[in-house]
């Protein structure tokens, strides 16, 4: 605030204020005046839209009094409903004959070469066009015109499939970590021998034990798949993740092969001819042909309690469903009951894995190991690198062409590290 000093400056100052009080006082006044302003005329708009509404009222109130007046129009209308009301009543006649007479009278009027019939549920009249030799419809059937491109197709965000089975073998055979290419297990297949000295003239009896070896080595698996950028974009499925998916249960299948029914190296435990082997009886070529006694014989190749000790039957899933079926000679199962996967499958007290690795019943053949018997931790499997799964898209195909590599791969080694551990069930030669 300004220091006044002096009754000049005091003057000056009170002078001052007081032209500022007459500014504001002039402004409220005008600020006042445009606000009665508009209000008034606000209120004759709200007035004129009070009026407006009263006419239309009075209009639409108006509107349909002529139907119940005696002029013309009036009686020519509740003619026209009486005209109707008759036809009505007529269910089998034509409205063709009548079409101007109903005009006039304020009927109801059907279309050239058209027919009415009267609906007793619905109780009005139905009208029944001729029928058309090429629609517009929403199928794509000749004539159609294609109005099937005009509807929306759905498509689900799930792909429909059976998932296949998972490896039955992976966690029961032996897994070894891989720090190198290969590992190699000396192993001793034979059994020392004690025998009783006669005398003390008599020379002790020597004896041998021969040593052999299992190799794991090393080998790599893989598989890989193009796909465009713009279908990875695109696609209402996660098409990245189903294709692990399908990979890693391609993989579980493969590695039961490998352990089971590979005829080359690494060689599977159902192909090796080092194994114990219980041939079914001549004649008997066929993997149903198998019987009670054949599984017997098998548990039979294992001479020894150790070799039995920790055994399971492996066999393919149809080959269980008969085997499950065995009874005896008055019809009394010979096989533990089961309730699905609610009860574990055993077989003459020994458990029973089911696997794909092995040969289904359909696909019997002479001579042919489908069925073995023995502990799983005699075979050894090493893992070099596991299941790797890479997608690739920095590379010069991805930059010209759009397309993404998805790759998976592993480095994995196999070996029936003692072969005589185990005892196969084959069909006979012929």
């Amino acid at each position: 605030m300004k220091e006044i000093k002096t009754a000049e400056e005091l003057t000056q100052h009170l002078g001052e204020m007081s032209e500022k009080q007459e500014a504001t006082s002039e402004t409220v006044t005008e600020v006042k005046t445009a606000f009665e302003t508009y209000k008034e005329e606000k209120a004759q708009e709200i007035e004129q839209l009070r009026e407006n509404i009263k006419s239309v009222t009075v209009a639409v109130k108006n509107a349909g009094d002529w139907r119940n007046s005696d002029k013309s129009d009036g009686v020519l209308y509740r003619a026209g409903k009486a005209v109707q009301l008759m036809v009505r009543a007529h269910q089998s006649k034509s409205f063709k004959d009548h079409a101007v007479d109903l005009e006039k009278l304020g009927g109801a009027v059907m279309s050239s070469g058209s027919e009415a019939e009267w609906n007793k549920g619905a109780q009005h009249l139905v009208q029944k066009a001729g029928l058309s030799s090429s629609p517009l419809t929403g199928d794509d059937a000749t004539g159609s015109y294609h109005g099937s491109y005009l509807i929306d197709v759905a498509y689900a965000s799930e792909v429909l499939r059976v998932a296949q089975d998972a490896s039955a073998m992976m966690g029961l055979v032996r897994t070894i970590p891989m720090s190198g290419r290969d590992i190699y297990f000396p192993a001793s297949p034979t059994a020392l021998a004690i025998t009783k000295v006669t005398n003390e003239n008599t020379d002790k009896t020597e004896t041998t034990v021969t040593f052999s070896q299992a190799h794991l080595e090393a080998e790599t698996y893989a598989g890989w798949i193009t796909l465009s950028e713009e279908i990875l974009e695109d696609s209402l499925v996660p098409l990245a993740a189903l294709i692990r998916d399908l990979f890693g249960e391609a993989w579980g299948l493969k590695f039961d092969e490998l352990v089971l029914n590979n005829s080359s190296a690494p060689t599977g435990i159902l192909v090796d001819t080092s194994a114990n082997v219980y041939g079914m009886t001549e004649g008997f070529t066929s993997f149903k042909d198998l019987t009670i006694e054949d599984i017997d014989g098998t548990i039979g190749e294992l001479t020894t309690r150790n070799k039995r000790q920790g055994a399971v039957f492996v066999m393919h899933e149809t080959v269980w469903d008969q085997v499950s079926h065995f009874a005896d000679a008055d019809g009394r199962s010979t096989v533990v009951p089961w309730v699905g996967d609610q009860i574990p499958k055993r077989l003459r007290g020994y458990p029973v894995v089911t696997s794909d690795g092995c040969p289904d019943i359909n696909d019997s053949a002479a001579a042919t190991g489908f069925l073995c018997f023995g502990n799983l931790r005699h075979f050894l499997h090493g893992s070099r690198v596991g299941f790797e799964f890479r997608i690739f898209d920095q590379t010069q195909s991805t930059m010209e062409a759009d397309q993404i590599f998805l790759r998976v791969r592993l480095r994995q080694a196999f070996v029936n590290g003692i072969p005589s551990a185990f005892a196969v069930l084959k069909t006979a030669a012929s």
